[in-house]
Order: C-alpha cells, then structure tokens, then sequence
C-alpha cells in the first residue's frame, strides 16, 4: 500500500487488510504500525492464503495461492499466531473464507493442467471445504480477528515460549556445576561466562 496511508490519521477502531500482508515486504513494521493506529480496544481485521489448508497440500506446487512473485510471505495459521504475538497482538478469533477453497482449486487445476479444471477444482474445494468444517485450519483462506495485547503480557508469552523450547531442546541437559543453592548456581554461572565449569567448581567451595 501507499505509505500515505501511514501518515498522521489519527486512532481507529477498526482496520482490516483482505489477502494484503502477503504482498508486503516488511509485514512486521506494517503489524507495528497498525498496532500504533489502533484504539487500545481496536481490532485489526487480516485475511490470508493458507499454506496448510487441504486444496494447498493437494496441489503442492501448483497450488494457485502461492501465487510467486506477487506474494512474498506464506503463513500457516500457527505461524501468524507467532507474528501477532512478535507484534503486540492477540488472534482472538478466526473465521473461515469458503468460497476461496473453490476459487483457489479450480485456478490450481488450471495451473496442473488438469484436462477438466472446473470439475476437479470444484470437487477438490468442495472436499476442502468440507474438512475446514471440522477444522477452520484446514481452510484455504483465513480470518484473522486480532487485538492489542498489553506490553507485560506479550514479554510474558515471549519468556514462556522460550522456555518451552529450551525445556523440549535440552530436556534431559545436566548441570555440570556443583551448587547447594540457587544463588551458588547463580554465581556459578556467571563465573563459567569466563572459564571451564571444572575451573569454577574448584574456586567455588571458597566461595560458599
């Protein structure tokens, strides 16, 4: 979009981008921005092409909605959720767009020459359609509903999310310090910043 539309508009309730952030290059500094335009209980609005969904796993390469060059991004719905929390935001709600599943297939028979693309797309977007029913993640394209998180509870998420990938990365990691307490495996740590762990085992009974 024009950066004119970022200029000095003043705070807005609502503000919705239908099948746009895929085609920006600094999606992140647009995310930013739109939180900034945003009342504190404004609503950002976002449709987007689903990699995951049905129609885009049947189709693969072909699949109409990458849509190269045009769209520079690809979201899953799991990787969105981590670019609205990165950005500030919550995802709220979701909602399916089903026509696209019919839309997007039949384009996508066309693109694998299919010999019949209107009945093949149609028959694939109908199924696709159908699994969305069951799971809105499986459709072609979704519905962001998003709203401003509160700074505190966005550093929050960001800690626990860290923490879960370390805890899955190095479940079982030993400590090869040697400690009593947590403040003597504070220290300790501090103090391997500089050398061996072995090193720091034989000052620290000084220590403590």
């Amino acid at each position: 979009p024009s950066e004119s539309l970022f200029s000095d508009l003043g705070k807005f309730d609502i503000i919705s981008m239908w099948h746009v952030l895929e085609h920006i290059e600094s999606f992140n500094a647009t995310l930013t921005r739109i939180k900034e335009l945003l009342n504190d209980k404004g609503f950002a609005i976002i449709a987007l092409p689903n990699c995951n969904s049905t129609d885009a796993k049947f189709y693969k390469s072909n699949w109409a909605a990458y849509d190269v060059p045009r769209h520079l991004w690809h979201f899953t719905p799991n990787s969105f959720k981590q670019v609205a929390n990165q950005n500030g935001f919550a995802i709220i709600d979701t909602f399916r767009m089903p026509l696209d599943s019919f839309y997007v297939s039949v384009l996508s028979a066309k693109y694998k020459k299919s010999i019949f693309p209107m009945i093949e797309g149609f028959l694939i977007g109908f199924y696709s359609y159908i699994v969305s029913l069951f799971s809105k993640n499986k459709c072609s394209s979704i519905i962001y509903i998003l709203k401003k998180e509160k700074a505190g509870k966005v550093m929050e998420e960001k800690v626990n999310a860290i923490i879960d990938t370390l805890k899955d990365r190095y479940a079982d990691a030993p400590c090869a310090l040697r400690y009593k307490k947590d403040y003597e495996l504070m220290i300790a740590v501090r103090l391997s910043a500089q050398c061996t762990d072995a090193r720091v085992n034989m000052i620290t009974p000084a220590l403590f």
